[in-house]
């Protein structure tokens, strides 16, 4: 009960804001290096959720073009952050789920 409650609670409102960085560009406040930072590390926190969660991810995942903003990822010039998305499409086709 509490731990569905305390993920309906971050699903609704801290996993939008930090998917947002998939969309930010680089500017004088969030220089290249550290979205790329960033955006490495909102993938490896839904990779893990997608082992992890089941269907709340899935609906997530849906709703908000999560597959397509991380294969965007593989075009990065930096190798780490291209991994990181195939670590997650990886982890996407590992579960055998047609719905992803």
């Amino acid at each position: 009960q509490e731990k569905n409650q305390f993920l309906n609670t971050f699903y609704e409102k801290f996993l939008e804001p930090m998917i947002s960085v998939f969309s930010a560009s680089p500017h004088a406040d969030l220089p290249k290096k550290e979205l790329t930072v960033a955006r490495n590390h909102v993938c490896e926190l839904l990779t893990f959720f997608v082992q992890n969660h089941g269907y709340r991810i899935k609906y997530f995942v849906l709703r908000n073009n999560i597959v397509g903003k991380v294969c965007e990822l593989m075009k990065d010039d930096e190798k780490y952050i291209a991994l990181s998305a195939v670590r997650f499409v990886r982890a996407c086709v590992g579960l055998k789920d047609e719905f992803y």
